[in-house]
């Protein structure tokens, strides 16, 4: 539970976010490359300092009148200034035809691979795998994007506690312009289960967790390409095993640059 503990800041917190991308054509297909650096920073409270680094190379080529993708991807994950979750795999991604989406939108159909690692909780470590399922659409004043996930985590250690999980999500993501302002909302909706018993001193029964997350975001543009913004997020998390409850609320006011 440190890290729900960890996510209960009073206030003070300042997070500061670097995202970067870049794409190159390669013959018939296109070379995409993406970063990101987020850190939160608590003055006087060092052990709520968080730092998120991940990277991603994928490259998509035309395939059966659509396109066919394969993406390479890296996190890294820092908790009290200490390593806490690293993890690395591939997926392989197919966009569908345009007859195959509603008009103005696009499909995809995936499978990811994940390997995950937990420096401070070895026992904890697994492999995640399983389909996706994407759809995107764009108007002339809005976005619309929903991402199904159906994966299952295998555990890397057979005395893990739960032993394997299944996790199941739906991503819900709208955004609009309201003149040169933009309003953003990302709602998500997930369930975890294990397959065995999670402790016999917590009820002996395997753990199941649902959680919802959401957050209401607005962009302000100011003088060339600097942007207010303000974040409000929400995550509620409920078990039947009640050691995995939380509840997180969180406000955030802040710049943004838009580099070209």
């Amino acid at each position: 539970m440190q890290l729900a503990d960890n996510e209960r800041i009073p206030g003070g917190a300042a997070r500061t976010t670097w995202v970067g991308s870049a794409a190159h054509s390669w013959g018939r297909g296109l070379v995409l490359f993406s970063g990101e650096i987020s850190t939160r920073n608590s003055p006087g409270k060092p052990d709520t300092n968080q730092a998120i680094v991940s990277a991603n190379a994928a490259y998509f080529h035309p395939f059966l009148d659509g396109q066919i993708g394969l993406r390479f991807g890296q996190t890294r994950l820092w908790m009290a200034n200490q390593p806490t979750y690293l993890s690395s795999g591939w997926g392989l991604l197919y966009q569908l035809p345009p007859p195959f989406a509603p008009a103005g939108c696009a499909s995809n159909l995936g499978y990811s691979v994940e390997n995950r690692d937990f420096p401070a909780a070895p026992l904890q470590a697994g492999r995640y795998a399983g389909p996706k399922a994407w759809l995107f659409c764009r108007g002339d004043t809005w976005d619309l994007n929903v991402l199904w996930q159906d994966r299952e985590d295998r555990a890397r250690h057979s005395d893990r506690l739960g032993g394997d999980q299944r996790r199941s999500d739906i991503t819900l993501g709208i955004s609009r312009k309201l003149g040169s302002d933009t309003v953003s909302l990302w709602v998500q909706r997930g369930r975890d289960t294990d397959d065995l018993p999670y402790s016999s001193l917590l009820g002996g029964q395997p753990r199941r967790v649902d959680r919802l997350a959401g957050r209401l975001s607005y962009e302000h543009p100011l003088a060339d390409q600097w942007s207010v913004v303000a974040y409000l997020e929400n995550t509620l998390q409920k078990s039947n095993i009640t050691l995995f409850n939380m509840e997180n609320h969180a406000i955030y006011f802040g710049l943004k640059f838009h580099g070209r």
